[in-house]
């Protein structure tokens, strides 16, 4: 993984321990994008895909639009 984002990784692990993910969602899709390319652990690259899940969830729910999500759009 480059440096960039090792730092960038090492940066979200930390504040997501104390409670906040400060990233933008560009960082997070770098990182994720990142540990697929370098083959990192299964285990990374779920816990970076989880996060991308929980702000996508969190952005449907301030819009309303999970009231109205099918299936389809949840992917």
């Amino acid at each position: 993984m480059d440096k960039d984002v090792y730092q960038i990784y090492i940066e979200w692990w930390r504040g997501r321990n104390m409670g906040m993910s400060s990233l933008k969602d560009e960082e997070i899709l770098r990182i994720y994008a990142a540990a697929k390319k370098n083959r990192l652990s299964e285990e990374f690259i779920v816990l970076i895909w989880n996060e991308i899940i929980k702000r996508k969830l969190e952005d449907m729910v301030l819009d309303g639009s999970l009231e109205n999500a099918s299936e389809e759009n949840l992917v």
